[in-house]
């Protein structure tokens, strides 16, 4: 599972290849805003 971060302006901010079924964010060192996570697998992608 690939998870990345994207402001709103387009730019990834945080991106990881992942394996486990739960992750958690600290956001706190973020500018507050406005942000989406894309959610990539082997055949899905969600955002």
């Amino acid at each position: 599972m690939n998870l990345e971060l994207i402001d709103i302006y387009g730019k990834v901010i945080f991106k990881e290849n992942n394996t486990k079924q739960n992750y958690t964010f600290d956001l706190s060192k973020y500018t507050k805003g406005i942000y989406l996570l894309k959610i990539t697998n082997n055949s899905n992608t969600t955002v």
